[in-house]
């Protein structure tokens, strides 16, 4: 079960990176994954899927950064750890 301070955690990440530019990656956070091996007061560790897009990678990353200084602005440290997903590929049917 996911106790109230990692889902807290993990709604307010989601929303700020819902907030950035990350070209068609859809960032999605692995709530059920989140980490806090340090115990009280130490690093989060946050397991997020995006979508590979090759040509916007640097979107993703820079959103990550941006995101981690936010919540450290906010006094959350925090490490997004990106889960990368292929893009299905459509089946022809025909």
């Amino acid at each position: 079960m996911i106790d109230v301070e990692t889902l807290e955690i993990a709604n307010r990440i989601q929303k700020i990176l819902n907030g950035k530019n990350v070209g068609p990656a859809r960032p999605r956070v692995d709530t059920d994954k989140i980490e806090r091996p340090g115990g009280e007061g130490g690093l989060w560790y946050v397991p997020v899927s995006i979508h590979r897009d090759t040509e916007h990678m640097y979107l993703v990353y820079q959103a990550f950064s941006e995101t981690e200084e936010e919540m450290e602005n906010q006094g959350v440290e925090i490490l997004l750890v990106p889960r990368i997903i292929p893009f299905e590929k459509l089946q022809d049917s025909a």
